[in-house]
C-alpha cells in the first residue's frame, strides 16, 4: 500500500470561498511566465506545457507556431483578476503583441457591470498600443458556463475552463516540478 501526504488543494472540503481565485491567479500567472522561450533551457516540460497553455488561451483552436519572448502578468489591475502582457515571435520574426485579460470566476458567476468596466479599462490603458486584446472569462469547470455564456459574448469574452486547459496535457508524463504537478495534474 502506498501512502502518500495530502493534496496541498482541498477543494471538495472546503466548498465556500477560501481564496481559491487568488491561489488560481497565483499559479496561472507563474504557469504562464513559465511559457517564455528561454525558460526550455531551465525546464523543458514545464515550458513546454505552460506555452501550450498560454497559445491555448490566446489563439484556442487556431494554435500557431512562434517563439514566447516575454510575459509580464499583473494581478488585480483595476479589479481585472489577471492581466497578461505577452510578446511573441512569428514565423517571420515579426514581433507582435497581446494582452490577454483573465476573469477568473470560481464561485460566482459574471456580472455585466464588471466585464462591461473592465473592458473600459483596457480600452483606456492600451488605447495607444498596438497589443491586441483577447478577453476570457476562466471557471474551474463546465457547470456555470451556459448561465454566463450570454455575458460574456455581448462584452467579448471566451469562456474557458481549467479543466479545459488541463486537457491540453493531461496525457502528458508528469513534469516532475512539485508546482507544477500539484496544480495541473493532482488539483483537478
Amino acid at each position: 500500500m502506498s501512502i502518500s501526504l495530502p493534496q496541498f488543494f482541498n477543494y471538495e472540503e472546503n466548498k465556500v470561498d477560501n481564496g481559491y481565485e487568488a491561489i488560481h491567479d497565483f499559479f496561472l500567472s507563474w504557469t504562464l511566465r513559465c511559457a517564455v522561450d528561454q525558460y526550455a533551457m531551465v525546464d523543458e516540460k514545464v515550458q513546454n506545457y505552460a506555452k501550450q497553455i498560454l497559445l491555448y488561451l490566446l489563439f484556442k483552436d487556431a494554435f500557431r507556431s512562434c517563439k514566447i519572448d516575454c510575459v509580464k502578468t499583473k494581478k488585480q489591475l483595476g479589479y481585472i483578476d489577471l492581466l497578461v502582457e505577452i510578446t511573441v515571435l512569428n514565423k517571420k520574426n515579426e514581433i507582435e503583441n497581446y494582452v490577454l485579460n483573465i476573469e477568473n470566476k470560481w464561485y460566482s458567476s459574471v456580472a455585466a457591470s464588471q466585464l462591461e468596466k473592465y473592458s473600459r479599462v483596457l480600452s483606456d490603458v492600451y488605447s495607444n498600443s498596438n497589443n491586441k486584446i483577447i478577453s476570457v472569462v476562466l471557471f474551474p469547470d463546465f457547470t456555470k458556463l451556459e448561465e454566463n455564456r450570454e455575458v460574456c459574448e455581448t462584452f467579448g469574452y471566451r469562456i474557458e475552463t481549467f479543466e479545459d486547459l488541463k486537457t491540453l496535457i493531461e496525457n502528458e508524463p508528469f513534469t516532475g516540478n512539485d508546482l507544477f504537478d500539484e496544480f495541473w495534474f493532482k488539483f483537478y
